[in-house]
């Protein structure tokens, strides 16, 4: 070292521990830019807590879970810059309808094979919204539950209704409170079916096991729509490290699908 750098030892460890701080800042800045593949959250399963990892997907159309989702569709974004006022959003608004009509549009079009023959007639559940200084109490939902359970849906059957859909849309980036969904492979639903609270005797609660599989959708945006079974899909929000507070503004829509529709 002596002969090669004219014998200044201090120079050369300097050297090195700048050139060693250069290449940390420039490994840190681009950890920072790829996509996460997990996140630790904590959610509420029924009687527990717990804190697991929920993992980004690439899969966009996964129709044997029964989950979906549309990225930048173009009918969506006209549908976002014809709505001028978030607050007329609701159950029965043009603008709601015309939302659920663009759901169904798509499952039927094909990301659904099942649903090629049924017609959409125009049936709708509630619609959520969670829009910050819009809704005066408003919460993200981090206890996991499914919409409909078994009851419920043999229940809509007999006033010939055959299946439902949850149509979730962000109206902006989704910086905080992303949706989470457990893929419905790997839930037992006969063994871990649970009330959503203790006082209620329904079955769309969840009971933890390991074995679920979480996923969820990095980089939503206004212009994307995730869609899915509400009688198969537990899902719930979560929280991201370090995000804003509070700024994720959605709506959430269900769709009922006749058996008028079906062909004969």
């Amino acid at each position: 070292i002596n002969a090669e750098y004219g014998g200044d030892l201090a120079s050369v460890m300097r050297r090195r521990i700048e050139c060693l701080a250069l290449c940390a800042a420039v490994c840190v800045r681009a950890l920072h830019c790829l996509p996460r593949s997990q996140v630790l959250a904590t959610l509420s399963y029924s009687g527990s807590k717990q804190q697991l990892w929920v993992r980004s997907s690439a899969r966009t159309h996964m129709p044997d879970e029964g989950i979906w989702l549309l990225r930048q569709h173009p009918a969506l974004l006209e549908w976002h810059a014809q709505l001028s006022d978030l607050s007329s959003l609701e159950a029965g608004s043009a603008a709601a309808l015309s939302l659920g009509r663009m759901g169904a549009v798509a499952l039927a079009g094909g990301l659904d094979s099942k649903l090629t023959n049924l017609e959409f007639q125009g049936q709708m559940g509630s619609v959520i919204r969670r829009v910050p200084g819009l809704e005066r109490d408003f919460l993200y939902s981090t206890t996991v539950h499914r919409d409909l359970d078994e009851l419920a849906l043999e229940n809509l059957r007999r006033e010939s209704c055959y299946a439902a859909h949850n149509l979730w849309v962000p109206f902006g980036t989704v910086e905080s409170d992303p949706i989470g969904l457990v893929l419905p492979s790997s839930v037992n639903r006969s063994s871990e079916a649970a009330a959503y609270h203790p006082s209620l005797t329904d079955r769309t609660g969840l009971r933890y096991n390991p074995k679920h599989q979480w996923i969820w959708f990095e980089g939503m945006r206004k212009g994307d729509m995730l869609i899915w079974r509400s009688d198969k899909v537990y899902h719930a929000s979560f929280a991201l490290p370090n995000q804003p507070n509070r700024t994720r503004s959605s709506v959430d829509v269900r769709i009922y699908w006749s058996n008028a529709g079906l062909s004969t």
